[in-house]
């Protein structure tokens, strides 16, 4: 009895693990909103809304992919951009912030309320910044 209740409880949360974890990998939607910032002010406009299914994908593999750090951080000037992911006009996940480094070659991401904070290297900056701007990273005029 007591081997078959432990079962039953193994089953179970193997079960509601493998749930979360495939809710997590869905989690990216089906298009991309993106939003530039106009001028030096803390105000955003419709820059883009990608919804080719590759680029969705490989940009939500991509901030999966990437080591996270906790903490509050504190920028200077308003981010450059802020994208969401969405599906059928629903907001889903998180929403990011990014910064392009003076440099220009490589950008920071803030997920403000899960208090998250990363800077890209350079190759995962120009492929996020692409996928994201549909432009290259080098070539911004930011």
């Amino acid at each position: 009895m007591k081997i078959t209740k432990y079962l039953m409880i193994c089953i179970v949360f193997f079960s509601i693990f493998m749930t979360g974890c495939s809710n997590e990998a869905n989690s990216s939607g089906n298009k991309i909103i993106v939003q530039k910032r106009v001028g030096e002010e803390d105000q955003y406009e419709l820059f883009k809304e990608i919804t080719d299914n590759d680029v969705v994908k490989k940009a939500a593999e991509l901030l999966e992919d990437v080591r996270w750090k906790n903490g509050v951080v504190l920028m200077t000037q308003p981010p450059h951009y802020k994208f969401q992911f969405e599906d059928d006009n629903q907001s889903i996940g998180s929403n990011y912030d990014l910064w392009i480094s003076p440099n220009k070659d490589q950008v920071e991401l803030v997920i403000e309320e899960q208090e998250k904070y990363i800077q890209l290297n350079k190759n995962q900056s120009a492929e996020l910044f692409e996928f994201v701007t549909e432009s290259q990273l080098i070539n911004s005029n930011e």
